[in-house]
């Protein structure tokens, strides 16, 4: 799944369909050898955004893998990146 595909997603989802698209996209990025850092944060974004109308938290396990890419990819002197 790609940012395009993601930003085409409906803004409100189920939780289940919203669980499955972040599964198949962290599956997808944890498979990668080279990661582009700006696609996967904001694609990222892009599925916290869906998220929050669910108003439930995302599950411990997908948070935790979040959390991992996360904290490989940031770069705090990156201006970009903190944008």
């Amino acid at each position: 799944m790609k940012l395009s595909e993601i930003k085409n997603l409906p803004d409100v989802m189920s939780k289940e369909s919203l669980d499955k698209n972040f599964v198949a996209y962290l599956d997808r990025i944890e498979n990668e050898e080279t990661l582009d850092s700006i696609e996967i944060l904001e694609s990222l974004s892009e599925l916290a955004d869906r998220k929050v109308y669910t108003h439930e938290l995302l599950e411990s396990t997908l948070r935790a893998r979040v959390d991992h890419i996360v904290q490989k990819l940031w770069d705090v002197s990156s201006g970009e990146q903190v944008e």
